[in-house]
């Protein structure tokens, strides 16, 4: 199942224009899956941020946050959720943002949830043992998400196979 397929059901209390937004993000995410256009790993800042229309042609450079932030904010115009500006940002800042909501396990997620796992003690750093995945869809009721960053990718991996989940957020889409 493509990822973009994961929204055609809607999820219960989005409206139409919020399960366009999650469709057209799902869609974007299974686009650098499938035309593997994120080379590799950078932690630098800010993000290489392309546009979205033309599609890159050029393979460009992210890690998991920054990849997050490229197809979330700054090709689907879902406003900056972590308070960072665009191009900025790191799973510290995700994790502590007041404009997120904490699910409470992986079975009351839904697509476009962000997973965050945490290899270490103590808070959250930004940085290396540290990593991001967004939800896509399930598969014989496992939740599979995008990956890029810590491990190879991008690519779709089963949520729960990355040891040390630690939080899962989830951002609002506008009504309209």
């Amino acid at each position: 199942m493509k990822v973009s397929d994961a929204a055609s059901g809607g999820q219960s209390g989005w409206n139409a224009h919020q399960k366009k937004v999650a469709a057209q993000t799902l869609g974007d995410l299974q686009w650098l899956i499938d035309n593997q256009q994120v080379e590799d790993y950078v932690s630098a800042r800010p993000y290489q941020r392309p546009a979205r229309w033309p599609r890159p042609t050029a393979k460009f450079v992210g890690d998991c946050t920054g990849t997050i932030k490229l197809v979330v904010h700054d090709w689907n115009g879902i406003p900056i959720f972590d308070g960072e500006p665009s191009g900025y940002g790191d799973t510290r800042s995700f994790a502590t943002s007041p404009h997120v909501y904490h699910v409470q396990g992986l079975e009351h997620a839904q697509p476009l949830d962000i997973c965050l796992y945490k290899h270490h003690d103590g808070g959250w750093q930004g940085g290396p043992n540290e990593h991001a995945t967004i939800l896509t869809h399930k598969v014989g009721g496992v939740w599979h998400a995008f990956s890029m960053g810590s491990t190879p990718g991008p690519s779709n991996i089963v949520a729960a196979s990355i040891h040390d989940l630690d939080l899962i957020i989830r951002f609002r889409i506008p009504l309209k």
